[in-house]
């Protein structure tokens, strides 16, 4: 006997939705601060970081020893967006956005890096 099978084969699109581990950090001048985003989208988001301190706010990734964006696959539809800001400054100070775009939206996510209040 052949059965009549139907095979439906789901593809969810979902507009960029941001979760970050913190909102604020607080790093000493001279040590490497790392920032993260988790990004939920599909299709996928196209993602920057900015910093509002900046002229037009994007910051150069490429090319920089300074500044890297980092990524790491976590399931078909998230990535762990990161930041690694190499030998802090007091103008790297500020407030830092993830932002992510894809077809059905765009969102951004909001993170401050603060001075260190203690002395060594």
């Amino acid at each position: 006997m052949i059965s009549d099978a139907l095979i439906f084969d789901f593809c969810f699109v979902v507009s960029p939705v941001l979760a970050l581990p913190y909102r604020q950090m607080v790093q000493s001048v001279g040590t490497d601060a790392f920032l993260t985003c988790l990004v939920h989208a599909f299709p996928p988001a196209q993602l920057h970081w900015v910093h509002s301190d900046r002229g037009d706010g994007r910051l150069p990734t490429t090319g920089n020893d300074k500044y890297r964006v980092q990524n790491w696959t976590v399931d078909e539809y998230s990535i762990l967006f990161g930041l690694h800001i190499s030998s802090i400054a007091s103008s790297d100070y500020g407030t830092y956005y993830c932002n992510a775009r894809n077809e059905l939206g765009a969102t951004r996510a909001q993170l401050v890096v603060h001075g260190s209040a203690f002395t060594t």
